[in-house]
């Protein structure tokens, strides 16, 4: 039995970066960019949505949340970037700004909405409390009703804590929660 030979080491010549050569190469793929972005003339309309949900995709994959302070400065970089689009003679220039606006819009409003909609949530198990609330929504789940109530009280907690909504399951008695109608003008 023979022992194999190791591989033979090569050696690589230390590697001299020119900076020249870097700069031709960063201009051939701008020149490049620019040479699709041409091409995509008739589609541009369509890469709008794009660049909107791609801004929403950057707010929700962010590791923390930003602060309110921060996507108004990216709302104001947005107006920017359509008023620097309409300012601007070239139309390469003009489209990277309408994209870029779209982008920093749609993390805008991802952000704007999340804050909108954000409500206390119970982090920890409060039950069994008083609660006195309206009934969104009922349904038979299991051997219950499982039902959406949006609570006017809730034992144990201050007005400004109370959820927007409470799930609750009703094991016993769960027919009589109805789902309030709300009464428009011309009929109850």
């Amino acid at each position: 039995m023979a022992i194999a030979p190791s591989p033979v080491r090569v050696r690589f010549p230390d590697l001299q970066i020119d900076p020249g050569a870097v700069l031709l190469r960063a201009r051939g793929i701008l020149v490049a960019f620019g040479r699709a972005l041409l091409e995509e003339r008739e589609r541009w309309a369509l890469w709008l949505p794009v660049a909107f949900g791609a801004g929403i995709g950057v707010y929700f994959a962010l590791p923390a949340e930003p602060s309110r302070a921060f996507a108004l400065a990216l709302s104001c970089w947005s107006l920017a970037g359509v008023a620097g689009a309409l300012s601007l003679p070239r139309m390469l220039p003009r489209v990277c700004c309408v994209g870029s606006a779209a982008l920093l819009f749609g993390f805008c409003v991802a952000k704007f909405h999340s804050d909108w909609v954000a409500a206390p949530v119970l982090m920890h198990r409060v039950g069994p409390v008083e609660l006195d609330g309206r009934v969104e929504t009922a349904e038979l789940h299991g051997r219950g009703v499982r039902a959406v109530l949006s609570p006017l009280f809730i034992a144990g907690l201050d007005r400004s804590e109370l959820p927007r909504r409470v799930r609750i399951s009703v094991r016993r008695a769960g027919e009589r929660l109805v789902p309030v109608r709300l009464c428009d003008s011309t009929r109850c």
